[in-house]
């Protein structure tokens, strides 16, 4: 344990959903005693089987069930302190600083711990005016539902006062025989005096009528044809059939209402295979002034011997002409071609060009140059480059600082013997350039073997005491490393180096591993008592956690220690 844990601002509460296998639950939360630890699966706490490692330890701990949670199973992790006074100074006694610290560190946890309980508790929100929230007493309202007053503050209003606030209206999904009281001869009647049988559904088996409906039935006679099925909403909307149908007096209006937008008048238009004489009161001057105010001669069908066409001013039909008339050499008088009008085409000077003519780029004296006729130049890639337009500069490249280097491209000034800076890397860097990133805060250079920005060196390292076996180091605190427990590394680095020294000649290899997944691998062979590089260039993403191990040693290693070097990395 280390002299002094720090209580950072984490949750103390986390949440995994159990695999079936897994017995092993990281909590990334300091706790001072094993049994400041509770554990519950699904609803049920833990009192037994289970031990908790990591006590005292800054970055948490782990705890270990007997039996793993079932598949899906909720697992819930947290930290569970008494809210209580542990440490009492005396009066002119000795003060120690540490007693103070694990004093703070202990009420700052007891202080998440209610922040925690309050989060998860009905409150007000953040923007919500003060009001009094206390609950009416314990007589007033038990037994009753909780609601709020006209400003929002908590009552006991009893169940029947709630449901009589519903609108019965509102109530959906009642059957017919929900409310039998309604089932009655004067709601009948009421229905009825606006309905006639055509609004009863086929099927009805009782069907009441009206006196006047039996005084219709009365005139049909016995045996009489039953009328034909009557016309559906089908086809009233889209009539294909010319079977017979029955239409009461509302299809009609409705069939007409539709057709002609109103009580019926539109049928009329609808009518197919009259004969232009069917209705001679309508060959009037009128209509075919009408008709004929739209069109022009091509409209008349060929052949048409009685062409009669509207002319403007004075005119008469027989100067009506149709648009295929022709005036061969009436309208081609001969003059002379002038500098303004009617020259020749051609290749001339003073001719008129053709549309489809073109300037090559050569022949060119002068003039504005259209940059999409002419080609790009080609810089000078050590057999000589091509003439041309220069192309155009990308926006923000001026920002950027960017020339027009040799190549025909823009790019930023090397950096020799200074420092860049801003929010990104410039496009084409070389080895050796370096960057003050502003955003990240940080200072970047470009290593060239590795083709990455990489930052300072760092590093840490892990070691054991006595004989190890395979598997996980430890940290220098005594800790053995795991999946969940090592260097957490809160950004992207690339791991560039690693040595190790033991006693007692192995061969085997050490890993690098993040999160229990190896992302890089150093053997050491023939047996040996030592390994190091620094010519590693393994990429760890940043949020895991760094640990190492070793592997492949058939014998054990007597006290192998570690150190391992890396560097930030941005793109």
């Amino acid at each position: 344990m280390q002299d002094h844990i720090k209580i950072t601002n984490t949750p103390p509460r986390v949440q995994y959903v159990g695999d079936g296998v897994q017995r092993e639950f990281f909590f990334p939360f300091a706790i001072f005693k094993p049994e400041h630890v509770e554990v519950f699966v699904g609803d049920s706490r833990l009192t037994g089987g289970m031990s908790v490692e990591g006590a005292g330890e800054s970055a948490g701990g782990s705890v270990f069930l007997d039996q793993p949670p079932g598949v899906g199973a909720l697992v819930t992790v947290r930290r569970r302190i008494a809210i209580e006074r542990t440490t009492d100074f005396q009066p002119a006694g000795a003060f120690s600083a540490r007693l103070i610290n694990d004093e703070l560190d202990y009420l700052t946890a007891a202080l998440q711990q209610v922040a925690a309980d309050a989060e998860a508790s009905l409150h007000l929100d953040a923007t919500e005016p003060s009001a009094d929230m206390t609950l009416p007493a314990a007589p007033s309202r038990a037994g009753r539902v909780l609601a709020f007053d006209d400003d929002g503050r908590p009552l006991a209003a009893s169940k029947d006062e709630i449901a009589a606030a519903i609108r019965h209206g509102a109530v959906r999904e009642l059957g017919n025989d929900d409310h039998p009281q309604y089932l009655t001869s004067y709601r009948a009647n009421a229905w009825l005096s606006t309905h006639s049988l055509d609004d009863l559904r086929e099927g009805v088996t009782v069907k009441r009528f009206t006196s006047a409906d039996r005084n219709k039935l009365a005139t049909v006679g016995s045996g009489a044809e039953p009328n034909p099925p009557t016309v559906s909403d089908q086809e009233k909307r889209a009539p294909t059939g010319a079977e017979a149908r029955t239409f009461s007096p509302r299809d009609i209006a409705e069939i007409a209402g539709r057709f002609g937008g109103g009580s019926g008048g539109g049928i009329h238009g609808l009518l197919t295979g009259l004969d232009a004489d069917d209705h001679p009161q309508y060959l009037s001057e009128a209509r075919a002034d009408g008709w004929l105010a739209g069109k022009t001669a091509d409209d008349v069908a060929a052949g048409t011997s009685n062409r009669y066409m509207t002319l403007a001013g004075s005119g008469i039909a027989a100067n009506a002409a149709r648009a295929d008339h022709d005036h061969a050499g009436l309208y081609e008088p001969a003059f002379a071609k002038n500098s303004a009008f009617n020259r020749n085409f051609g290749p001339a000077a003073g001719d008129v060009a053709p549309g489809d003519h073109g300037h090559d780029a050569a022949a060119l004296a002068s003039g504005v140059l259209d940059p999409a006729r002419l080609p790009l130049a080609v810089g000078d890639a050590g057999s000589g480059g091509t003439a041309g337009c220069v192309p155009a500069p990308a926006p923000g490249d001026a920002a950027a600082g960017k020339f027009l280097a040799a190549d025909a491209t823009w790019r930023v000034p090397a950096m020799v013997g200074g420092v860049g800076r801003g929010v990104a890397f410039p496009a084409s860097p070389e080895a050796g350039d370096t960057v003050f990133r502003t955003d990240l805060g940080c200072l970047f250079f470009y290593d060239g073997s590795r083709g990455k920005w990489l930052g300072e060196l760092e590093s840490d390292g892990a070691g054991y005491n006595g004989d190890h076996a395979n598997g996980y180091l430890r940290r220098y605190n005594g800790c053995t490393m795991s999946p969940a427990v090592g260097i957490y590394i809160p950004y992207d680095i690339t791991v560039v180096g690693l040595s190790m020294a033991w006693v007692g000649a192995q061969s085997g290899n050490v890993q690098v591993v993040r999160n229990g997944v190896t992302v890089g691998t150093v053997a050491f062979s023939p047996a040996t008592t030592a390994v190091a590089t620094m010519n590693l260039n393994t990429d760890f993403a940043g949020g895991g956690v760094l640990a190492f191990s070793t592997g492949g040693h058939s014998g054990a290693m007597t006290s192998p220690q570690l150190r391992c070097w890396w560097r930030r990395r941005a793109g």
